[in-house]
C-alpha cells in the first residue's frame, strides 16, 4: 500500500513541477518601453500656466488663476443643476413638494451662478484698473 501511494504522489507531483517550467518556459519577453511623449503632445498644469498670464511667479498671478480655475470647474456643475432641476420640473407631475424643491434648486443654482460671475467681473475690474494706473504693481498682474 506504501508503494502504491508514493507511485501515486510521484505521479501526480511531477507535472506540477514541470508544468510550471513549461509555462514559464513559453511566455515572451516583455515588449520594450515607450518612448516619452513629445512636449507639444503633454499637457499643461494650469497651475503653473495661467493662460494670458504667464507662468504663475507671484501671489497676485496665483490668485487669478485660481479664480480661472474655479471658474472653469463651477461653469459646468452649474450646467447640470440647472439641467437637474429643469428634470425634476418635468418629471413632477404636479406634485407639489417636487415642484418647490425643483424651484429651490433652479433659484440657489441662479443665486450661485450671479456670485461666481460676480467674482469673475470684480476681478476683470481690478485687473484693468491697476493695469491701466500703470504704477509698479502693473508687472504683477497686466499679461
Amino acid at each position: 500500500m506504501t508503494k502504491r501511494r508514493t507511485i501515486l504522489s510521484i505521479m501526480f507531483a511531477l507535472p506540477l513541477f514541470f508544468s510550471a517550467a513549461y509555462v514559464y518556459a513559453a511566455t515572451p519577453p516583455p515588449p520594450p518601453p515607450a518612448p516619452p511623449p513629445a512636449a507639444a503632445d503633454m499637457y499643461s498644469n494650469p497651475i503653473t500656466y495661467a493662460g494670458s498670464y504667464g507662468t504663475v511667479d507671484t501671489v497676485p498671478k496665483f490668485l487669478l488663476a485660481a479664480v480661472d480655475l474655479i471658474f472653469l470647474i463651477a461653469v459646468p456643475i452649474i450646467v447640470i443643476c440647472i439641467i437637474y432641476a429643469g428634470f425634476i420640473f418635468v418629471t413632477a407631475g404636479g406634485n407639489e413638494t417636487k415642484i418647490g424643491k425643483a424651484r429651490t434648486v433652479i433659484t440657489w443654482t441662479i443665486i450661485g451662478a450671479g456670485v461666481l460671475l460676480g467674482a469673475k467681473a470684480i476681478e476683470l475690474a481690478i485687473q484693468n484698473t491697476i493695469c491701466a494706473l500703470d504704477t509698479t504693481y502693473s508687472s504683477y498682474f497686466c499679461p
